[in-house]
């Protein structure tokens, strides 16, 4: 049965590559015989990481694409990712919280897919202090994918919470993306009343408009003291409410 090499010789060659500065040969050599994703052979996988880390961090990126190794130190190859500006591959190794918070803020440097993608290992707590702290970081470039994200994991995030956090930072086109992919799959008045609200906000009066004349799923009396409120330029709003609800 052909286990490879046997590991005792896997060490002395990878320091024998190493003492003459091969790393390209040494990372060809470790891909072909760290196959296997053993766990004894989990420090050699951090060696590959390292090798590669300090001399071509584009080599790393492209062994993290391979997806072969899960045996390695996430901890000390997380640093050494963030270290070199692999911020996405160091969001993936962390385990701890605060290291994931701090790294995530660099949204600038990490593949939009890879941050969407790695809430979905975020608990519902987890996920909304993120978004929180992505929209505290930098609200303008980071507000398109916490929608995004409350997009795609709505069946774990709370609509309402998401709602609160993109509220909170007074983010008028981030709500009105999400409440859109959000309203055809409720009835909720409240959230109705958002989308409403949003779209007021951002002079789109024409939707406003459609959702009072093709829904019901909001409260009349409430839309109405929002609209007389709000003093819209147009008042096709107010006047088709009040004439579908006899006001």
């Amino acid at each position: 049965r052909d286990q490879g090499p046997p590991k005792a010789n896997i060490d002395q060659i990878v320091n024998t590559f190493l003492e003459f500065n091969k790393i390209q040969e040494c990372t060809a050599f470790l891909l072909e015989a760290l196959k296997g994703n053993r766990p004894d052979e989990g420090h050699l996988q951090t060696k590959v990481f390292e090798i590669n880390l300090m001399s071509a961090p584009n080599v790393a990126e492209g062994i993290f694409k391979l997806n072969l190794f899960t045996q390695y130190d996430r901890e000390r190859v997380a640093k050494m990712c963030e270290q070199v500006g692999l911020y996405g591959r160091a969001l993936q190794s962390y385990t701890n919280m605060a290291d994931i918070k701090r790294v995530m803020l660099n949204t600038h440097a990490i593949p939009e897919e890879q941050i969407i993608d790695f809430f979905g290992k975020l608990g519902e707590e987890e996920c909304l202090q993120c978004m929180y702290d992505m929209l505290k970081s930098n609200p303008r470039q980071n507000v398109q994918i916490v929608a995004k994200i409350a997009v795609k994991y709505t069946a774990k995030i709370d609509t309402k919470k998401s709602i609160e956090v993109l509220e909170s930072f007074g983010t008028n086109e981030g709500m009105l993306y999400f409440l859109a992919n959000v309203l055809p799959h409720t009835e909720d008045p409240d959230i109705y009343f958002k989308y409403i609200e949003a779209c007021s906000r951002l002079g789109n009066y024409k939707e406003v408009e459609r959702v009072i004349r093709e829904t019901s799923n909001y409260d009349p009396e409430k839309v109405k003291d929002f609209l007389k409120e709000s003093k819209l330029p147009d008042p096709r709003p107010l006047i088709y409410l009040c004439d579908m609800h006899n006001f």
